[in-house]
């Protein structure tokens, strides 16, 4: 593999995990009077069902919601298999995808800038989940040499 195209993936692996801490911290966020501290989500599936409303703009938000978390973490497998340059087993990727969304979630709570929800770990774990399912199909059809990135 060429040193540009090895150093292009890699700048996009750093650039989705630069891309995800600003998404999960600095976007959408308002001053004011927010009490986040006081908001943690421990019901699966609450503030979807809580979303329910059956208006147009509603059902938006709710598909914004789930498919928003599911897509975000969708790169995490490859982004950390173009950072790192190796290919890390199945259930590595899954412990680090959960660890990354059950920190971002701790986080967001701890500096007051969201709440921590559930359903958000669990749709940001199935993002990942299916991410790793692309990324190792794309990763067999095309083949171990198109993607060793040692060299």
């Amino acid at each position: 593999m060429g040193l540009f195209k090895k150093y292009l993936l890699k700048m996009f692996g750093w650039g989705y995990f630069i891309f995800l801490i600003y998404v999960t911290f600095f976007i959408g966020r308002r001053k004011g009077e927010h009490h986040y501290r006081d908001k943690i989500n421990l019901t699966f599936l609450g503030k979807i069902w809580s979303m329910v409303d059956f208006r147009p703009h509603v059902i938006l938000e709710l598909v914004r919601e789930i498919a928003g978390n599911i897509v975000a973490f969708m790169p995490f497998p490859a982004a950390l298999f173009f950072v790192t340059f190796r290919k890390f087993l199945n259930k590595s990727v899954l412990f680090i995808v959960f660890l990354a969304t059950f920190s971002i979630e701790s986080l967001q709570y701890i500096f007051a800038v969201g709440i921590f929800d559930i359903d958000d770990i669990i749709l940001n774990f199935l993002g990942g989940v299916i991410g790793l399912f692309l990324f190792n199909y794309i990763y067999e059809k095309l083949g171990y040499e198109n993607f060793d990135l040692r060299h």
